[in-house]
């Protein structure tokens, strides 16, 4: 007899010509992580008239981006930033894709990271001097945002006295204020509609994409100055198979895929350290004892980050419990089966990173902040499609390197130089958007720490 495979099951309470819609928008982690405990592995919802299927087990996951990779499309669930990003490794797949990952992957490696090290820590350190000197409270999120794009935009576009940072910096977030409208507009045809939010960003746009072209133009002519930085390292670099390198235009759309997918996350990420590190005492005391031991304030080594292990813990578990990119989705190519569920040509599937991160299947302590979840024996045990911050399979983030290196020095500096205090709302809201941030502002009291 011919096996007949259903459709995942449907979360209940959906409403008439609305769906989930209310539901969704009012709460959208909450929702899917009730769903997720209560749906099985995978379930569909609907928002309007549209419906989403949701894969929050490593079973599925490792299916959607390996086993089945080739039958599931991720440019749709980035098509909203491809008029900030061209055609750069976020917003491309299929030859085109394959072309600039193999153009874009060696330098990106742990060993050409570790090149970048001295300026990134010149960025952190200038930060602190400069926007932190003499204040006692800082706006947490402010804060990240800025130091992140200062270290990002020396890391790309290396210049001794920062000119390019100011302008880079307020463009950014106008585009992506932008990008993201466009993006949870639940009806798409309002993207079209002149206002005051898109016309900022298409002028954001224009400039940034403006000057990174003129910079790259002025490096074509100006051979015998040598940068330490990416743009340097993209220009350089060619293909092993063809010999061929990257031309103008494509070297304009990575560097701009460096700027969105390197700035905001990292941020982030570094937000719910510093909340994490906060709301749980003996952590950030056995953290601080490390550091100690092994960081005096001097220069920061290669070596030197190897020589923290707990503190890598406590980066892992933060990117955990918060994930900072906390979904994405991929839409079939073909009908398909996955986890013996039915799946239609054309449907969407979303990934909820926050969820499968908190699965009670595979973590001890599923919504606790408990860094000996990533202790060698427990990761060793542990199905490796459970843990993804910087996704899985051939679309793993590229720069995952260099974000760990970037938090863990800005980690290092900030607790070596400063006793931190935390103000926030509890309980804590979040705000899902392109990243997942929290809802009001978190302050932070800062008074330089003596040892």
């Amino acid at each position: 007899m011919e096996n007949i495979h259903h459709f995942p099951p449907l979360a209940p309470h959906a409403q008439w010509g609305l769906g989930h819609y209310l539901k969704f928008k009012k709460d959208p982690l909450s929702f899917l992580s009730h769903n997720a405990l209560n749906m099985g592995p995978v379930f569909r919802f609907k928002i309007l008239h549209k419906e989403y299927i949701v894969a929050h087990h490593p079973e599925a996951i490792r299916h959607l981006l390996v086993n089945q990779a080739k039958n599931y499309s991720r440019v749709k669930s980035y098509s909203f930033l491809q008029e900030l990003l061209g055609q750069g490794l976020l917003t491309t797949e299929g030859d085109g894709w394959r072309k600039q990952r193999r153009l874009t992957q060696p330098i990106f490696s742990r060993e050409q990271m570790m090149g970048l090290i001295q300026q990134m820590d010149e960025s952190i350190l200038h930060f602190m001097d400069q926007e932190w000197q003499g204040k006692t409270e800082v706006d947490l999120e402010q804060s990240m945002n800025v130091l992140t794009l200062q270290i990002l935009t020396q890391s790309i576009l290396y210049s001794p006295d920062q000119r390019h940072f100011g302008q880079v910096q307020y463009d950014l977030h106008d585009a992506l204020v932008y990008m993201t409208s466009k993006r949870f507009n639940a009806l798409k045809f309002l993207s079209a509609l002149p206002s005051r939010k898109k016309s900022k960003g298409k002028a954001a746009i224009h400039r940034v994409k403006t000057l990174i072209r003129q910079i790259i133009e002025e490096r074509r002519l100006e051979t015998s100055q040598k940068y330490n930085d990416l743009l340097e390292m993209l220009m350089t670099t060619r293909d092993e198979e063809t010999g061929e390198s990257m031309d103008n235009q494509a070297l304009q759309d990575e560097v701009m895929t460096m700027f969105v997918a390197g700035h905001d996350t990292t941020a982030a990420a570094l937000i719910w350290i510093v909340y994490a590190l906060d709301r749980n005492p003996k952590v950030k005391q056995k953290m601080l004892e490390e550091l100690d031991l092994v960081f005096d304030g001097g220069e920061i080594q290669g070596e030197t980050l190897h020589q923290m292990p707990y503190l890598k813990m406590v980066i892992q578990e933060a990117m955990r419990l918060y994930p900072p990119v906390w979904a994405f989705g991929r839409k079939a190519k073909a009908a398909d089966v996955m986890m013996g569920f039915a799946i239609a040509e054309g449907q969407s599937i979303n990934v909820p990173i926050y969820c499968v991160h908190r699965h009670p299947e595979f973590w001890e302590r599923p919504n606790e902040f408990y860094p000996e979840h990533f202790l060698p024996e427990a990761v060793k045990a542990r199905d490796k499609f459970a843990y993804m911050p910087f996704s899985l399979g051939q679309h793993r983030c590229i720069g995952e390197h260099f974000a760990l290196i970037e938090i863990q020095m800005v980690v290092m500096r900030l607790y070596h130089r400063y006793h931190i205090k935390v103000h926030a709302d509890e309980p804590m809201q979040f705000l899902p958007l392109v990243t997942l941030k929290p809802m009001e502002s978190i302050h932070l009291q800062i008074t330089p720490r003596k040892k």
